[in-house]
């Protein structure tokens, strides 16, 4: 009888606890590719800086909080643009120990509430670092999560 009481409670507590997970999300980040490339095509124009160096980064990131907008009314572009910039006004890049702003981004390939994928993120740097003298930062407060730090 008191192994029956406690498998009961045990499965009671099992589905409860599963319950609660099905509601709740994550903020995370994941960096899909990092990489050089020769220029970035703004508006059919090819764009390069002499003397720099172009870092392309793609991201995937999810939300710890529905992510919601107006724009999300007015259609999927609107919408991407808008949550591919709220993620970007979290995101920092230094390198060689310099703070370097974002030279471009194109928006999310697809988003919605929790997530955005291949966000891609573009900045110049000087023609003589490499990589492994960069770093990427994201900042979990724009993803709902103010105690989640992305470094990479």
């Amino acid at each position: 009888m008191k192994k029956a009481k406690y498998a009961v409670l045990l499965l009671i507590a099992t589905m409860v606890m599963f319950i609660c997970a099905c509601g709740s999300h994550e903020a995370g980040c994941e960096i899909v590719s990092e990489e050089f490339v020769d220029s970035i095509n703004i508006n059919q124009v090819k764009a390069s800086w002499e003397g720099s160096r172009i870092v392309k980064i793609v991201l995937n990131v999810s939300f710890a909080e529905k992510f919601t907008s107006e724009d999300a009314k007015k259609g999927e572009d609107a919408y991407r643009k808008q949550i591919s910039q709220k993620i970007v006004k979290g995101c920092s890049f230094t390198a060689g120990g310099n703070e370097i702003d974002i030279t471009y981004f194109y928006w999310a390939n697809q988003a919605s509430g929790y997530y955005a994928q291949e966000l891609t993120l573009f900045y110049a740097i000087p023609e003589d670092l490499e990589l492994s003298d960069t770093t990427f930062r994201l900042d979990g407060a724009v993803l709902g999560d103010p105690a989640y730090q992305f470094s990479h």
